[in-house]
């Protein structure tokens, strides 16, 4: 069984963190980050109790992390310095175990501040302003607009409506990776 790491805040898309959630299965285990240990709500009315503090949670006790978006997430990437600090120090602990690392709607910016981006091909959100493409393509990356886009051990998508075929995307990614490491033993 894999087990993820979902980080969401006070505020999240309820439709990507439950969606993809769903989309994974029964072979996944989910456990929610936030900066509180309390009920937080999504925006749509739905509540979850986190497992973790943010800067709690153990890397190598997972197989990888997702980043739920919404204006929760958009308020603590803009406005919250400590937390967003904190959940970049996750992005990158992840990164460097290469480990899946992956977001949704406006947390593909929390991947860009934590510098883990750089030649990659990354989608998220369209706020219709170029908001989120211009910040990932400052961090050096190519915004595909994709519902969905893979690029080694990061998956993104552009929000709600993707929510599905994220969680499809991070199913099929670790499916690829049991295969090849049956082929690498055989």
């Amino acid at each position: 069984m894999k087990k993820l790491l979902f980080i969401a805040v006070p505020n999240f898309r309820d439709t990507e963190l439950f969606d993809t959630k769903k989309a994974l299965g029964p072979d996944f285990h989910v456990q929610i980050a936030s900066n509180t240990l309390s009920a937080i709500s999504g925006v749509e009315g739905s509540d979850v109790v986190p497992n973790h503090f943010i800067e709690n949670a153990i890397p190598a006790d997972f197989d990888g992390i997702v980043i739920i978006g919404g204006g929760g997430m958009h308020d603590t990437l803009t406005n919250d310095t400590t937390t967003t600090q904190q959940i970049v120090a996750q992005v990158k602990a992840f990164s460097e175990a290469r480990k899946l690392v992956s977001a949704i709607c406006i947390g593909p910016i929390a991947l860009a501040k934590a510098g883990v981006i750089t030649g990659k091909r990354i989608t998220g959100w369209d706020d219709g302003n170029n908001t989120q493409k211009t910040e990932i393509e400052s961090a050096g990356a190519t915004f595909t607009a994709e519902p969905v886009t893979v690029d080694g051990n990061l998956i993104t998508a552009n929000g709600p409506s993707a929510a599905t075929a994220f969680g499809e995307a991070i199913k099929n990614y670790f499916s690829k990776e049991e295969t090849s490491n049956a082929e690498e033993k055989n």
